[in-house]
């Protein structure tokens, strides 16, 4: 796993992630979307955890007036994606959030072992406040 920086497509598994999302056709990325944010419990593996916040992170910038994306990591179909964000998709990206980065997450434990913990919850908090938003 590479990451290189605190933000949600900062590091390899978003990448591969946002590939995937840019590459589906309109129908497809709502798909990938609501598969990508089932959690089923709070025990995630790191990469599952980085590639839940790249969803997350693609759900909130698809709100208007959300956190916009990093144009060289994040994906470049959002003007085109066909996603309607629903209040139920919104939701579903928020719990999923604060799963995969909760105190006892894989996610969490390698940000704290780096000092790092604060700065990258920090790098997320725009995307939270869209999803929190109603």
């Amino acid at each position: 796993m590479g990451v290189w920086d605190t933000g949600p497509f900062d590091n390899d598994d978003a990448g591969d992630w946002v590939d995937e999302f840019d590459e589906a056709s309109p129908d497809e990325r709502l798909i990938l979307l609501r598969s990508t944010l089932q959690t089923d419990g709070d025990n995630l593996e790191i990469d599952r955890c980085l590639t839940i916040i790249a969803a997350a992170a693609t759900v909130a910038a698809l709100i208007p007036g959300g956190p916009s994306v990093d144009e060289a990591y994040g994906p470049q179909s959002l003007n085109e994606s066909g996603v309607l964000v629903t209040p139920d998709l919104r939701d579903n990206a928020r719990r999923s959030l604060i799963v995969a980065t909760a105190a006892g997450s894989e996610w969490s434990e390698l940000w704290a072992e780096v000092d790092g913990r604060d700065e990258a919850l920090e790098a997320l908090h725009a995307v939270l406040q869209a999803l929190i938003a109603k």
